[in-house]
């Protein structure tokens, strides 16, 4: 799917939800003019990274088409507080009945990105590749990813359906990692790629010997991703998955593992603050 027609679509599967729980704008219809025309600036409270701009113009005309939104930053760029990052003119009673729900759209995105640049620039020059993961906001997955995107990881699966990822239920399910993965190959054949968990090196030893494209490292500690790393020998790309965070990616990228994915980046990261004023 188009990456751009996926986020308008995600957006627009959202702006109902959106709109309708904040119901109707008693406060903006007493006091605005039915006929009022302001402008009003968007505006950084906090350092970051700005991300989302792009949806406002649909937010904001979502329900008036008589607004316009003109943006001064662009995503990915790095914001600080007091600086401008669009503008918004026309309808009063536009612009303030869906003032919260866009800031509520771009902080939330703009968080996601500011974290993940903040663990982008950890593991630069280490080769690392920094995943996301399918943590994600129920019905914001397409919006969350792209945000991680800006902020310079790369998007993991996009849903259950890109590749088999057997983890531990898989294995308890299927009696056995041998039998997981046998299954797996069986009814997908070269189809798609086959990801497996391990929790142990001894976990790790039965899925080497396995025809997997990739094994990931739950809750490795760092001594044992080393070993794990060692006793691969390049034979497989390897990720280190659970127990990440900004005070050891740095170490975990030096074990020599591939990859490293962290939850985190989406469900975790707090909303950048940003204002709308007239």
């Amino acid at each position: 799917m188009n990456q751009k027609f996926a986020l308008l679509e995600n957006l627009e599967n959202l702006l109902p939800l959106a709109f309708a729980e904040d119901g109707p704008d008693v406060t903006t219809q007493a006091i605005a003019d039915l006929h009022q025309n302001v402008a009003a600036n968007i505006t950084a409270k906090a350092p970051g990274v700005i991300c989302g701009l792009p949806l406002l113009s649909h937010i904001f005309t979502y329900r008036m088409t008589n607004i316009s939104v003109t943006t001064i930053a662009r995503d990915g760029d790095i914001v600080h507080p007091g600086m401008g990052v669009a503008t918004v003119e026309g309808s009063c009673l536009g612009i303030l009945a869906a003032e919260r729900t866009a800031l509520n759209f771009v902080q939330h995105l703009s968080g996601i990105a500011t974290l993940t640049r903040r663990f982008v620039s950890l593991v630069q020059g280490t080769g690392v590749v920094l995943l996301d993961t399918r943590k994600t906001t129920p019905g914001w997955r397409y919006l969350e990813k792209y945000a991680v995107r800006t902020g310079g990881a790369v998007n993991n699966r996009l849903s259950a359906s890109d590749a088999v990822m057997i983890k531990d239920n898989h294995i308890a399910a299927a009696k056995g990692l041998g039998p997981a993965v046998k299954k797996a190959r069986d009814y997908y054949g070269e189809k798609l790629e086959i990801v497996v968990e391990v929790r142990s090196l001894d976990e790790l030893r039965e899925a080497l010997a396995l025809p997997v494209h990739k094994i990931m490292l739950d809750n490795f500690d760092l001594e044992t991703a080393r070993k794990a790393v060692a006793m691969t020998d390049g034979r497989v790309p390897l990720e280190v998955t659970g127990g990440v965070n900004l005070q050891n990616i740095r170490e975990f990228a030096g074990t020599g593992v591939k990859f490293i994915s962290i939850g985190a980046l989406t469900h975790s990261a707090p909303a950048l603050d940003l204002s709308l004023s007239i």
